[in-house]
């Protein structure tokens, strides 16, 4: 007798069930590492408008921390949890330590050489300052297998050598 719901008595079945696991635990993997690609390069993004606003401000040093109490106040309320006055200040340390993204080489799943062009987003809103290496063809700024956690312990390390090497490590240990 054949068990329809298992497919024990039909091994091409087994095999066909294997191959879907696959497919869909890889979809299920690149879009997991697609959002923390994102949330890492908005994250930088983030960093990048705060300092800006803060580099226009006239009176610097007391501007820029009630610009930042005044965002977190405002994104909490909007987005709630991770936006708190310390979350904002490391993306603006994290835009300062890597304004130029990633560090690691292109064949290491960097970035590669590139200039900061800025290009518009479809919302016409948003500016970015994506890196690109021709225009309007934009580039990543970090790799897909490092995330926030990796670039918020990474941009305590002072010296840019070290925190290279680290990058690379952290990369090829995973």
């Amino acid at each position: 007798m054949t068990d329809n719901v298992t497919g024990l008595d039909h091994p091409q079945e087994d095999r066909l069930f294997d191959r879907v696991v696959a497919i869909l635990e890889d979809a299920r993997a690149q879009v997991a590492r697609t959002v923390k690609t994102t949330m890492v390069h908005a994250y930088w993004l983030v960093g990048r408008e705060i300092v800006q606003v803060e580099q226009g401000g006239k009176q610097r040093a007391g501007y820029g921390e009630r610009v930042v109490e005044g965002l977190a106040r405002r994104l909490s309320g909007r987005f709630g949890k991770g936006f708190s006055v310390p979350n904002l200040r490391n993306m603006r340390q994290f835009f300062l330590t890597y304004s130029r993204g990633s560090a690691l080489p292109k064949e290491l799943g960097g970035p590669g050489k590139r200039s900061a062009l800025p290009i518009v987003s479809r919302l016409a809103r948003i500016r970015s300052a994506a890196p690109s290496e021709s225009a309007g063809r934009a580039v990543r700024l970090f790799p897909p297998s490092l995330g926030w956690t990796h670039y918020a312990t990474l941009m305590r390390v002072t010296s840019p050598d070290a925190r290279g090497f680290y990058e690379i490590e952290a990369l090829r240990e995973n």
